[in-house]
């Protein structure tokens, strides 16, 4: 269905109610096939008739012609299904080409009520083109009718996720996942798939389910762009475009194999193949809002700020009403060092009617202000984020918030406030089944206990982050573990062996691809044991490098702007005065507006002062 979406879509045909035999003929040649089923129905009293006939579609000739009939509007999908199996044998296909066929009944596919069929089929057009409000009505008129509509509620299901709302999301793919033994194969394994990918912990059974889809239908391409975004997700950026290219190689319309695409082109460092697939759907589909959004991030992540503001405002011209944007260009100024710009567009989230713009808002608000050290600011609005995540029933979001409140503490010396926090992150985390945050949980205790000199715990906060990866199907997230130890080991003293570690860790980074790399969050401990061991000019190097990230430092701004001020004291001690004002004014300015009593700011302040 979502090809023929994207093809009807294409040919401006989709609001279409009639179709002249070129039109039909256009369907055809885009969707690649040699037939096509011409229809009429008819009715008298509680009497129903569909005429159809099969025509091949290069000859412009019929190739067969028949009716199917019954008697009242309920025994519309069992005709439906007689003409079904009457087409098939009109078109002799062979046992090969029918084997994957799926021969079920509509009604056991879909819902035993018609006029729930109907809304079903409107609100998946509507979904498609993006306007959830309205397909959210539809759905819930769907399943008035038919409570027991697997399809109705795994589709409410994804419509709830694009808006955000989370928790509701996951309620219905449960239902729909336990509605679903019903269904044939495909449309059991699709549900099935799509409920076990709501939760990390059961990424391997999402993946047991995509693959038998796609056992059965090898080129379905709903099934791999979803299956997709798990190894999107596992950082497996190979594996992921290879299931990305059965939906750009089928043409499809829909805009996220090519963003996803875009994003894992991104994470290996291909950026002009990222900017290649982007534009390649504007040019074999549509200039659209969201594919200009992307395409802004891909020169964010190069650091090419002009040409990624040029993309948002595009993308504004295109979706004016689509808040993302506001979120983009938020992002591009704070990297570009607008903060108040920043905080404007932020602020303007709060406006939306979703709620999920307003988490999204505090969230990004929270890291605009660890670029300036107003690290209370940051606390107030993880707390509030906290507040809105509990009234949204959303445990991962509020984890998150969580872990934000409890690193703004950690960053002004108050590890012991920060304990509390992280190990409620950590239970939430767990509960949800998100893997992710319980890893990050144990990575920021670690950092807390190292600071409470409890270095014994923070090798167990390590030793369970090792437990979780081992455990799980993303590898690559050994990374804290070794971040971790390396920490230790800066505290001990080692400092050859806290570099050994470090490095190691930075080895399971890949390339700036979006907002949420953490580079500067492994680039920082490296400069500071290079720092500790007497090597100004690699601790140097390392301080360079994290003032060089684009979105690598997104989620550390804290440790952006304190970089300046360590290239200051390095510059200072190697007798290099000019480059040490240069960098302590370029940290003060970040810090002009920074929580009172920072001990960096006051030192920043009287070596400047020193230093005239």
């Amino acid at each position: 269905m979502d090809q023929l979406l994207s093809i009807l879509r294409k040919l401006g045909l989709l609001e279409a109610r009639s179709y002249a035999s070129e039109d039909l003929r256009k369907v055809a040649d885009l969707g690649g096939v040699k037939h096509i089923l011409l229809g009429s129905m008819s009715k008298a009293g509680e009497a129903f008739r569909i005429d159809y006939t099969l025509q091949d579609i290069q000859k412009g000739e019929p190739t067969a012609s028949d009716r199917v009939e019954g008697t009242g509007e309920n025994s519309i999908f069992s005709m439906v299904d007689e003409l079904t199996r009457k087409v098939k044998g009109d078109l002799q296909l062979t046992k090969e080409q029918i084997s994957s066929d799926v021969d079920t009944g509509i009604e056991r596919m879909t819902t035993s009520s018609p006029q729930a069929y109907a809304y079903l089929s409107q609100a998946y057009r509507y979904n498609y083109q993006g306007e959830s409000r309205k397909s959210l009505e539809l759905l819930e008129q769907a399943i008035a009718l038919d409570p027991k509509s697997a399809s109705a509620y795994s589709l409410l299901g994804t419509v709830y996720g694009n808006l955000g709302y989370t928790s509701s999301s996951k309620e219905y793919r449960r239902k729909a996942f336990e509605l679903s033994e019903h269904l044939p194969d495909r449309e059991r394994y699709w549900i099935q798939a799509f409920y076990y990918h709501d939760s990390e912990a059961s990424y391997d059974k999402a993946i047991e389910a995509f693959e038998k889809c796609l056992q059965i239908e090898p080129n379905e391409v709903n099934a791999a762009r979803n299956f997709a975004n798990i190894y999107i997700s596992l950082e497996q950026w190979n594996r992921a475009l290879e299931l990305l290219q059965i939906n750009i190689q089928s043409r499809v319309e829909a805009v996220f194999p090519y963003r996803q695409a875009a994003s894992a082109y991104s994470a290996k460092g291909f950026y002009d193949k990222a900017r290649e697939v982007l534009e390649d759907y504007r040019r074999s589909h549509a200039d659209l809002g969201n594919i200009r959004q992307r395409l802004a991030y891909v020169y964010l992540c190069q650091g090419k700020y002009d040409l990624a503001t040029e993309e948002v405002d595009k993308a504004f011209t295109l979706a004016p009403s689509d808040t993302s944007t506001f979120f983009a260009k938020g992002d591009i100024r704070c990297l570009a060092g607008d903060f108040s710009g920043a905080e404007k567009e932020y602020l303007r989230l709060l406006d939306s009617a979703e709620k999920p713009d307003h988490v999204g808002s505090r969230k990004r608000l929270g890291l605009v202000y660890l670029y300036q050290g107003k690290f209370g600011k940051a606390l107030e609005v993880a707390k509030q984020g906290i507040a809105l995540d509990a009234e949204l029933a959303d445990k991962e979001d509020g984890s998150y918030f969580l872990r934000r409140s409890a690193y703004a503490r950690l960053r002004t010396g108050k590890p012991k406030e920060a304990l509390p926090e992280l190990d409620k992150a950590r239970t939430d985390s767990l509960e949800v089944g998100s893997i992710t945050g319980q890893i990050s949980s144990f990575y920021l205790k670690g950092l807390a206990l190292l600071e409470m000199n409890s270095t014994n715990e923070a090798q167990e906060a390590a030793m369970e982050i090792k437990k979780l990866v081992e455990g799980w199907l993303n590898g690559r997230l050994i990374r804290y573990y070794y971040n971790l130890l390396g920490n230790i080991e800066i505290k001990k003293g080692n400092y050859s062996k806290a570099i050994e570690n470090l490095d190691k860790a930075k080895s399971f980074l890949d390339y700036q691809q979006g907002t949420g790399d953490v580079h500067a969050l492994f680039y920082e401990p490296l400069a500071l044991a290079y720092l500790k061991s007497g090597d100004l000019i690699k601790a140097q190097e390392q301080y360079e490098k994290i003032t060089q990230l684009t979105t690598g430092r997104f989620n550390q701004g804290d440790i952006y702007a304190r970089s300046f001020y360590m290239l200051g004291k390095i510059a200072e001690q190697r007798g290099d005065k000019g480059r040490a004002i240069e960098n302590y004014r370029k940290f003060l300015d970040f810090w002009k507006d920074a929580d009172p009593g920072l001990p960096e700011v006051e030192d920043a302040k009287k070596r400047l002062a020193n230093l005239k």
